[in-house]
């Protein structure tokens, strides 16, 4: 019988109570999906072995409201491509924010259906006989009459300027929405969000309450807030090459990755789960610092973006055509041995009716394109072919920084560490450096926590960084909307 890792509790089915609740001394735990990533998140993986439907209803209001209002006023600048979530489909809610304007101005927004709006109306004064007013276009319209008055007042001969509306302010920002501004004690709202996705894939993947002190008062039976998070910024040359092109290197980007895994180059192993929300806000939540339970090994990665199904029409492809379909379906030899022809056709149309998209993906697969991609744009750059990659591509690596003999060697030595081992027990949780001339393997988690101590600077960068990508994926998509 499962339990419920906060209130200790056996959890059964609700139809089962309801069958016969007269054999129930008193009302028991129900089991429901909890999903592991908040729905409002866009996050799929679910279980019904982690959390009874009262505490998951209690954290939904102590952690997750919040966590994903944090994130609303992203996801919904480009939610015109990413999958549906669970619950209220088709709400679009208005929300509130900051930008900072081209020109340093910081203003007071609201977002809807992907639109930013002013939350007042503005006008710039004039430039090439131009004044531009931003407001929503009905709000905007009645405010012209009062831009006409000021910029009379100020001697402009307002009769032949011209009037221009402007709805949304996405073209007109520096750097997206400033979404901290105006959430009340923001820093532990957004990592109690990460707390809890960590804390509920380790329990997905067996792991004990107990075997989580940092983040279980099994005691209170309580989720609790632990100051070992740590942001993650890459640790060596082969990750920062990587995080700077990601928005080109990832065929799936934006996406969601899980890493439940132990850390043992210290003293004492550290149970630890890596959290990377829209390939952007990426931190180790450290479970237990001095972790003596089984090992454990886990990894999840999740599409975010609309996927469809493809429209085949099995019945008209030729043989050859249908051995295709068969290997997308991922229907084995040993399936349709000794089929007629028909009964193939019949067998695979019958598979593809069942097929559903998975929004799984495969993080071996990922990070080994992943790898072979860094290494063919590093070539192209070091032999000065940039010109033979893709527009994308070609910008972000014009915007690298000249590599170093020593880089280049520990890009290689990367690069043939993912062919050799399996890349799943290496991406984020391990790196190759120097020590001298000899190459050494060191803790990403470790590495952080030092740099965390003595360079925030270079954290703050690379958070800035990142942000920017994101920025830059949002508002690409927006000008294709627009087109």
């Amino acid at each position: 019988m499962n339990t419920c890792y906060l209130c200790n509790e056996p959890m059964i089915d609700r139809k089962a109570y309801e069958l016969n609740p007269e054999s129930f001394h008193e009302k028991p735990k129900f089991i429901h999906g909890e999903h592991v990533i908040q729905d409002s998140l866009y996050g799929r993986l679910k279980s019904d072995k982690i959390l009874c439907e009262s505490c998951g209803s209690q954290l939904s209001v102590e952690v997750d409201s919040d966590f994903g209002k944090i994130f609303q006023s992203i996801s919904e600048q480009f939610a015109h491509i990413l999958t549906s979530t669970e619950k209220n489909k088709n709400f679009q809610p208005s929300l509130k924010g900051h930008v900072v304007l081209m020109d340093g101005r910081k203003i007071p927004v609201f977002i809807k259906g992907g639109i930013i709006n002013p939350q007042k109306p503005f006008f710039d004064l004039p430039v090439n006989g131009e004044v531009k007013v931003y407001g929503e276009s009905k709000t905007a319209k009645n405010f012209i009459n009062f831009a006409k008055s000021e910029l009379k007042k100020q001697g402009y001969e307002v009769e032949k300027l011209k009037f221009t509306i402007v709805s949304n302010l996405q073209d007109h920002i520096e750097l997206g929405i400033h979404f901290s501004e105006g959430v009340e004690d923001f820093d532990r709202k957004l990592k109690m969000g990460f707390i809890k996705i960590a804390t509920g894939f380790a329990m997905m993947n067996g792991v004990d309450r107990n075997d989580t002190p940092n983040t279980i008062d099994v005691k209170e039976n309580a989720l609790i807030y632990t100051d070992q998070i740590v942001p993650y910024i890459p640790c060596e040359v082969f990750e920062m090459v990587y995080d700077q092109q990601r928005i080109a290197l990832e065929p799936e980007f934006p996406n969601h990755t899980l890493i439940l895994y132990v850390d043992d180059y210290g003293d004492q192993k550290k149970l630890i789960c890596y959290v990377d929300l829209f390939s952007t806000f990426a931190f180790y939540v450290v479970l237990n610092d001095n972790y003596k339970g089984k090992d454990v090994h886990s990894v999840y990665q999740q599409s975010i973006t609309k996927m469809e199904k493809p429209e085949i029409n099995i019945m008209n492809q030729s043989p050859k055509k249908l051995l295709i379909v068969e290997q997308f379906l991922k229907i084995g030899s040993e399936e349709t041995k000794g089929m007629t022809l028909d009964e193939r056709f019949s067998f695979v149309q019958k598979r593809y009716n069942q097929f559903t998209v998975s929004y799984e993906m495969d993080l071996t697969d990922s990070i080994e394109a992943v790898a072979s991609k860094i290494a063919m744009h590093v070539a192209a750059k070091k032999m000065g072919k940039l010109d033979l990659l893709n527009m994308v591509e070609r910008e972000m690596m014009e915007s690298l920084p000249d590599l170093k003999v020593e880089d280049l060697m520990l890009i290689r030595e990367e690069y043939l560490r993912m062919k050799r081992e399996d890349p799943e027990k290496i991406y984020r949780q391990s790196h190759i450096g120097f020590h001298g001339k000899e190459l050494y393997l060191k803790s990403n988690y470790y590495n952080i926590l030092e740099r965390q101590n003595s360079d925030m600077e270079s954290i703050r960068r690379y958070t800035h960084m990142k942000f920017n990508l994101l920025n830059y994926f949002i508002q690409n998509h927006k000008d294709s909307l627009n087109d």
